[in-house]
């Protein structure tokens, strides 16, 4: 996994300093590798999902006054209800979540939306799925439709065109919108957002996951703890220099990807090791402000500057991007 996080982290540093187009290919490629070998955080994902509500009301006129977990019962945990619910061949995990609810007809339905959602299949295929659902008098409704033009093979995706044309959707105006992504910085917060698979109770629960089990996985605690251990270490610097480690920093923090305050002291506090020098300690401070205050700062402020707006030389030093992709290159294989 280290290995991976370490590639995608120079990759963005190449990214943001002006760096071509195959790197943002080779990033996307280690991510999914990442997420395919990932068993627990896959789940079933249904395409279509149907609940009338004339079979709530018999089930309810069975139980007549019973209620809570005796209703269970009376339909057999929802067996004898006729609902229809079919899922997808291949399961799935949720990469990017763009639900929103449908515009018109207020109050005239309990519930409806529309947008899309981003998937990766266990069979290695990236979808684009278009939920719709409606929650009214009929019942609850919900289609979770392939979008066309978007059903693609990992494998197949070998142009950075089309991987721009994929993120480009993550843009406010979606997929036509000529505004630029930070592909990198983008795949770093896929792989920091992946939410716990858990089980369902209730159909709307495929459509909207409640705040008790709307929790971040495993896996993406881990690679936050990872990507800032790396980034953080003498290894890192020392391989990479320091001018891609303060590049990293700024990607990571400018992704809200903050690191932990054990982290923090522990890259403070190891300088000098036995004899920490009291220069070298303002130094790494003073690289840390730079890299990570600094930067907290002005994406907050109301008259910041958008500071994923790519730019050669952005941190204010020059990284020649082609000969650390060559080095990239040569230290994968």
């Amino acid at each position: 996994m280290n290995y991976h996080l370490e590639s995608i982290l120079v990759s963005s540093a190449i990214e943001l300093n002006g760096g071509g187009d195959q790197v943002i290919l080779d990033a996307f490629k280690k991510a999914m590798e990442l997420l395919i070998r990932r068993d627990d955080i896959f789940q079933k994902i249904p395409d279509d999902v149907y609940i009338s509500s004339s079979s709530l009301h018999d089930n309810e006129k069975k139980a007549g006054s019973i209620v809570g977990l005796a209703k269970d019962r009376i339909s057999n945990n929802g067996e004898s209800i006729q609902n229809t619910a079919t899922f997808y061949s291949s399961d799935a995990v949720l990469l990017y979540d763009g639900l929103h609810s449908s515009a018109f007809g207020s109050m005239s339905y309990i519930y409806r939306s529309k947008g899309f959602r981003i998937y990766l299949f266990k069979n290695e295929c990236i979808k684009v799925i278009t939920p719709y659902c409606t929650i009214d008098h009929h019942g609850f409704a919900m289609q979770n439709e392939p979008w066309d033009s978007w059903e693609v093979p990992v494998t197949d995706i070998k142009s950075p065109e089309t991987l721009r044309e994929l993120f480009g959707l993550l843009n406010e105006d979606g997929i036509s919108s000529n505004q630029p992504r930070f592909i990198c910085q983008d795949i770093l917060t896929f792989l920091c957002s992946i939410k716990k698979p858990f089980k369902k109770d209730y159909l709307l629960e495929y459509l909207l996951p409640p705040p008790d089990v709307d929790k971040l996985s495993m896996f993406s605690q881990e690679i936050k703890t990872l990507l800032w251990d790396l980034c953080l270490s003498d290894d890192f610097a020392l391989r990479w220099g320091q001018n891609v480690q303060n590049s990293s920093m700024i990607v990571l923090t400018s992704a809200g990807i903050p690191p932990s305050s054990l982290q923090l002291i522990k890259f403070i506090g190891e300088v000098g090791k036995s004899e920490p020098k009291l220069d070298l300690i303002l130094e790494r401070i003073k690289q840390l402000e730079d890299n990570v205050v600094n930067v907290v700062k002005n994406s907050t402020a109301p008259d910041a500057i958008n500071i994923l707006e790519l730019k050669p030389n952005f941190c204010g030093v020059g990284i020649n991007v082609n000969e650390l992709y060559l080095r990239l290159r040569a230290w994968l294989k």
